[in-house]
């Protein structure tokens, strides 16, 4: 992320190279901590769902919940995965014009 060569070839811009620089390398700790939480969050609320309804009614309606959970869980699972796949896409680029 850091380009240290351009504060010394151009001065302004090698301070805005290394500021963007810093803001890229926040924002790749933001996406891991973001996926993060937005698993445990729907894992979670999950779990709780089911420990409420199956302790407040009797086994046929915690069984459609625990239906309803696992298709839910797999569609989280697509998600997961299709935002981990573009991230980790991003991450690989090259932005160079090179064409390597």
């Amino acid at each position: 992320f850091f380009n240290l060569s351009t504060i010394i070839d151009k001065p302004f811009f090698g301070v805005i190279d290394f500021i963007v620089s810093l803001i890229e390398l926040i924002s790749e700790f933001a996406k891991i901590l973001s996926l993060t939480l937005r698993l445990f969050g729907n894992m979670f609320a999950g779990g709780l769902l089911l420990t409420i309804i199956g302790s407040l009614t009797v086994f046929f309606v915690p069984g459609l919940f625990v239906g309803l959970e696992i298709a839910i869980g797999a569609i989280q699972a697509y998600v997961f995965s299709a935002l981990a796949l573009t991230f980790m896409s991003q991450a690989t680029v090259s932005h160079h014009g090179d064409g390597h």
